[in-house]
């Protein structure tokens, strides 16, 4: 270890398991000296950048967007400073307010010898993962679990109760892990730690609640396209390119932005890399094909069943999950993995795809009970109408799920909910905890000490409901959800398999939708500006359609392709719970009843309901993974 005003790093070899260019930081704020902090690296491609600056040391990693703006804040002359000595410089100059002023994906850690404080904090999307964890009288972080695993005195010990409510889709907390002694810093917070003990606190929203929203104005609207074209632009800048590209607007629309940098000189052209999906309802390879025609770029059409593997999409997602350190969430990856194996054959180091498009560029449902509650019925119906054009889906069930669901319902349970936590607080609060209970299947924690924990756990959450401010105003439904979409902790899930897989296949994957800059702006901007021209993502839509001259983009509707991977995981579900031999890993931890999930499975894999589909596929995943990570 060396003292505060000695911190460095030090490169190492890898530990076993431990891929290249991850760190580990560890950090003793109560040593004798002032406190102690040492950077081990492994050599690599995606090593982080590391300083010391006085009493300063910086860790960060990922990709800082905003140098520039920084080095003018900071009057430091362009290029003088890496990445980490430009970030302890604006600490010096904004303390621990410096995460405001930072962009891009990225993960930093600040050790202030000065003040014996330790600082960290995940980026404002949680690209970039950050996780820690209490060892003896130290605090140990690092971007990779396995990292932290291999470090003395960082116990593997699985986190039953995670675990356990994993498989109920409940999520008591967005810091834990399914690691007991491992949390991770959720998205747009920061760590700070004194030696005695740690607090997060969240240090961005992309709509504060302390202020009004500054809506965009329709003058204004032209601003999404510089910010998208600057979106897509950083994420160019490690090398050749390559575009996830289906048939529908996200993705294209990011194509046709890098084929535009190409052709100004500034990156060389994308590389169009797509899966031919063989099923009629999610099939797009037309579409596909003569967009990259059109385009004229080099273009990888990798039929489904060849990226999914001989053994088919479910076995090769079960076979990842033993190999992750914690447990895959998208069971697409396998296909796309060996869809990004392709692209670096063909040279590519980076692969973007059009995520953050669903969440951002539409209007979400939950806006139907703001204009019912407003009375605004023309609104409704145009809402309505312009779901109706953009969708699939089936007309009656859509228009259930809008006028009651999202609309009738949530206003009349709003308003019950408001009553009775003035008046009758204890009876919404067993009203919540039977809700919340009911979503526990009935194999599950046959052991009594997890069940009661699970309990324990259920009635954190009632608490952190009945903490939860009324929908309030215009667009209080609206707003509601919509900033918990960085906290939840499936989508850390889902940016942390992204970031662990970039070193097993060597491909950066990358979302210009969930650029933080571009997402602020897209929450600020009123739901008919993004609705505009009566469908939805009208701020690609007509762009695209211009752009692709006869593909019919502007009638396009979303393509879902649920019902595929629901025949999927019933065809190929009973062989691989066959060859697995059931859940006996699951068993073992004491979170189900091997018994009873064999005769619930029984019954749900023929059944054709799509949410017990999903659940069949978690358990599997879920099994798989605690099989191969259970001490």
């Amino acid at each position: 270890m060396h003292s505060a005003t000695d911190a460095s790093a030090v490169a190492t070899p890898a530990a076993p398991g431990i891929e290249s260019g991850c760190w580990l930081a560890v950090c003793d704020a109560r040593a004798p000296g002032g406190g102690t902090f040492l950077v081990r690296l492994t050599p690599g491609a995606f090593a982080p950048s590391v300083a010391e600056h006085r009493s300063f040391s910086c860790v960060i990693d990922g990709d800082l967007d905003n140098a520039s703006d920084l080095e003018r804040e900071l009057n430091v002359h362009k290029g003088t400073l890496d990445e980490a000595s430009l970030v302890l410089r604006a600490y010096e100059r904004w303390g621990t307010d410096v995460f405001t002023h930072l962009r891009g994906r990225i993960s930093v850690v600040i050790w202030d010898g000065r003040e014996g404080r330790l600082v960290a904090a995940r980026d404002r999307v949680g690209a970039i993962p950050l996780f820690f964890a209490r060892s003896g009288a130290t605090l140990c972080l690092s971007t990779t679990v396995e990292t932290l695993l291999a470090h003395d005195g960082v116990a593997s010990t699985l986190n039953r109760a995670a675990i356990a409510d994993h498989l109920c889709h409940r999520w008591p907390s967005t810091e834990e892990t399914h690691y007991q002694a491992i949390n991770r810093v959720p998205a747009a917070h920061v760590l700070t730690w004194n030696g005695t003990g740690h607090r997060v606190d969240r240090y961005w929203s992309p709509v504060p609640s302390e202020r009004p929203v500054a809506w965009v104005k329709d003058d204004e609207i032209d601003q999404f396209d510089s910010l998208f074209d600057q979106a897509v632009t950083r994420c160019l800048r490690h090398g050749q390119t390559g575009v996830f590209l289906s048939g529908g607007f996200d993705s294209v629309s990011i194509a046709a932005m890098a084929l535009d940098r190409a052709r100004q000189g500034t990156h060389s052209a994308p590389i169009g890399l797509s899966l031919a999906f063989p099923h009629p309802e999610c099939n797009e390879e037309s579409m596909q094909r003569s967009v990259g025609s059109q385009l004229g770029v080099k273009h990888v059409v990798l039929p489904f069943d060849e990226a999914a593997g001989r053994d088919g999409i479910v076995w090769s997602a079960l076979a990842i999950n033993q190999q992750t350190a914690l447990p895959m969430m998208n069971p697409w990856r396998p296909a796309y993995r060996r869809l990004g194996e392709a692209g670096v054959a063909e040279g590519c180091r980076v692969a973007v795809n059009g995520g953050g498009g669903d969440e951002f560029l539409t209007v979400g449902p939950a806006y139907m009970a703001d204009l019912l509650g407003s009375l605004n019925v023309i609104g409704a119906a145009q809402y309505v109408g312009n779901t109706l054009r953009s969708f699939s889906l089936h007309k009656r069930l859509l228009l259930q799920n809008l006028l009651w669901k999202f609309g009738v319902r949530s206003l009349a349970v709003a308003q019950g909910t408001k009553v009775l936590r003035a008046v009758a607080p204890d009876v919404l609060r067993r009203r919540w905890r039977r809700a919340f209970l009911a979503a526990s299947p009935p194999w599950l924690a046959p052991d009594p000490a997890l069940r009661k924990t699970l309990e324990d756990r259920v009635d954190r959450l009632v608490e952190q409901q009945l903490g939860r401010e009324d929908p309030r105003g215009r667009f209080g439904f609206y707003f509601r959800g919509l900033p918990d979409a960085f906290l939840h902790p499936m989508r850390s899930l889902d940016q942390e398999e992204l970031y662990a897989s970039r070193r097993r296949v060597g491909l950066r994957e990358l979302q210009p939708f969930w650029d933080s800059d571009l997402v602020e702006f897209l929450f600020r901007t009123p739901p008919r500006l993004l609705n505009r021209g009566g469908r939805t993502k009208g701020l690609v839509r007509y762009a695209v359609d211009r752009r692709f001259p006869g593909l019919g983009f502007e009638r396009h509707r979303k393509i879902s392709a649920s019902n595929f991977f629901c025949e999927l995981v019933q065809a190929q579900g009973p062989s691989a719970w066959q060859r697995m031999g059931g859940v006996r890993a699951l068993a073992d931890l004491g979170v189900v009843d091997a018994g009873r999930v064999n005769q619930w499975l029984e019954k749900r894999v023929p059944d054709d309901r799509q949410m017990d589909t999903a659940k069949v596929w978690e358990t599997l995943g879920l099994e798989a993974w605690v099989r191969a990570h259970a001490s």
